[in-house]
């Protein structure tokens, strides 16, 4: 795998190619394949979330940074910023 190919996957994983400042309660998905990490801009209490971590009903305190892999977000309250991302298995 040449150097060029390895750092587009490194972006790619972390959160390179964007994300959405979410601040609503409708369901959001993800631009790309998914959201990859969330970070909450302020206290934020998590809905529903789709995808390998189950954070249903957790409250994240600003500044928490979660990183998994999900297709679909619900707030009850609070903002974020969902980072999205590929996951290579």
């Amino acid at each position: 795998m040449s150097v060029g190919r390895t750092t587009e996957i490194l972006e790619e994983s972390i959160g390179g190619l964007g994300g959405q400042y979410i601040t609503d309660t409708n369901e959001a998905t993800p631009n790309q394949p998914r959201f990859i990490c969330i970070q909450a801009i302020e206290d934020t209490v998590v809905s529903t979330v789709t995808g390998n971590i189950d954070i249903d009903g957790i409250t994240l305190l600003a500044g928490t940074m979660v990183y998994g892999r999900w297709t679909a977000l619900t707030l009850t309250s609070g903002k974020v910023i969902a980072y999205e991302g590929v996951w290579y298995d």
